[in-house]
Parts: C-alpha cells; structure tokens; sequence
C-alpha cells in the first residue's frame, strides 16, 4: 500500500502535465493524493475491519469529496441505490493493492479481488485487470520471480507483457513486475500514468464519462 500510495502521489502532478522524461523529482510541494490513495485506504480499513466496501468508499467519498473522482463514480457514491455502474476502467486496479497482501492464497486473492472491484466495476475487463494486479502482488510477496509472474499474468489473463504499449491495462501492470523492490519502478509508474491519461481514457466504452476541468485537469474519465 505505501508503493500504492507514494506512486499516487508522486505521479499527481504528472497525469495531466506531460513530460517526455523518467528523470524527474519524485515528490515536490505541488504533490497530492488523489481518490486512488483514498479508495485504496477505504478497502484496506474494510478488509481489517471486515466492513462493508461500499459503505466505507461513500464515506470517504464524504470525507475527501475534492479528491479528483471521476464523474461515474461521484454519481455512485451519492446515490441510494448500490449497483455498481459496470465500469471496464482501471479504477480498481488502482486501489486493490491490499488484497494482494490481506489473503493467503492465490484463489482467495483473485476471489477476493473480483468481489471487492464488482462493487463499482462489475464489467469483466475490469474485474480482470484488478485481479491480474492483485495477483502480480501476491506472487511477488510469496516469493515468484519476476519471469514467473510474467508467465502467470500472460497465461491467466492474457495480456501481452512482451510489448511496451502505453495505455492498456496490461501496461499498467507492467510496470509493477519489472520495477519489483525498485525505486526506478516509482518513475516508471509515474511516467506511464501521464501517458495513460492521454492514451487510454480517450477511448469510448461502457463506463465512460468525461467531467469537467478539477483538481486533476479536463478530460478525466470515470476509471
């Protein structure tokens, strides 16, 4: 969760500000936390509290509402009713980090995963691309090689991980494996996120919402 938390914050000022370089300060006084970081805390207390998920991202969506969530999102969390809004986006891959670390086998993670990301994110592609980076978690803590998470991750989820293709929920990933217990994995995620907002939120899909210009910069779409 720290990684989590520190790439949140490191990569804030980077998302909507382009850069062409890994060369760059890792933290400045422009640094925020983001919803990731706040989404991320919600489902670490309800795993340690045993508290329901849904519940918890509301309140604290009540209590960081300024944070930079996306429209589809903001919508959910003011709403009664709790269907989740079958979101394909990255979002919950963003905040599962600790799923990866709370549970003691491979199934229960990925079973775990599924059920925390179908709150909001109930599409198949994006309860696969938070299980894969729970998984990814899991294995690298329990010991696996970065080879074998590779294999795991490509054979289980079928993502390509030979190619270097900003954007794809695969590449987001990526990142994560190759940067394992490196700080140079924190410019990498940082470096990917700013390309990522450009790239992968442009496209059109279920779960897709643009909003208008915040904290975070015009063009955000609901992950």
């Amino acid at each position: 969760m720290i990684g989590a938390i520190a790439g949140d914050i490191i990569g804030s000022v980077y998302e909507w500000e382009r850069i062409k370089t890994k060369q760059f300060d890792l933290f400045s006084p422009r640094c925020f936390f983001t919803d990731d970081t706040v989404l991320t805390v919600a489902l670490a207390e309800a795993i340690l509290t045993e508290s329901d998920y849904g519940s918890l991202m509301r309140a604290y969506h009540r209590r960081y509402p300024g944070a930079g969530y996306g429209g589809l999102f903001h919508q959910w969390a003011q709403a009664n009713e709790s269907k989740p809004y079958n979101s394909w986006g990255n979002g919950a891959a963003m905040r599962i980090s600790s799923v990866g670390f709370a549970f003691d086998t491979l199934q229960e993670v990925l079973v775990r995963a599924a059920e925390y990301t179908a709150v909001t994110h109930s599409h198949p592609e994006g309860i696969k691309g938070a299980q894969a980076t729970a998984a990814a978690i899991f294995l690298a803590r329990t010991g696996s090689t970065k080879a074998d998470i590779r294999r795991y991750i490509a054979a289980t989820f079928h993502y390509d991980l030979s190619r270097n293709v900003d954007g794809s929920r695969g590449d987001c990933v990526l990142p994560r494996i190759n940067g394992l217990r490196r700080r140079s994995s924190k410019r990498n995620i940082a470096w990917r996120r700013q390309r990522h907002a450009g790239l992968h939120y442009r496209r059109n899909g279920t779960g897709a919402l643009w909003r208008a210009r915040g904290d975070r910069g015009s063009g955000y779409v609901d992950p």
